[in-house]
């Protein structure tokens, strides 16, 4: 027999984007509450271009400041605060999961 463990996240427990500079490792957090400031689009330490993902939206042309990881934290939040008592939201996590033997 094999027991599957797996890992979930529940929405609550998000708080924001994570973003890493593969160049010089400086890392920083934009918590959902601030994404609509915008996300940055180089590092702010070594100054890498970190793509432009602040382009568009979605829909069509229109360009808009936080772009599609805005959009993004925006309707993580949107979910969370529209979230039905019944109902308990969550990610599971790839990678955590662990078979063992029983």
């Amino acid at each position: 027999m094999t027991k599957t463990v797996k890992t979930y996240v529940e929405l609550s427990d998000l708080t924001g984007v994570h973003l890493e500079c593969i160049h010089c490792h400086s890392s920083l957090t934009v918590p959902f509450q601030r994404i609509d400031r915008g996300v940055p689009a180089k590092c702010p330490n070594c100054n890498e271009d970190w793509g432009d993902h602040r382009n568009y939206t979605g829909r069509g042309d229109k360009p808009a400041p936080q772009g599609d990881l805005g959009e993004f934290g925006l309707l993580l939040r949107k979910i969370q605060q529209a979230a039905s008592p019944g109902v308990k939201i969550s990610f599971e996590v790839s990678g955590l999961a662990s078979d063992e033997r029983v």
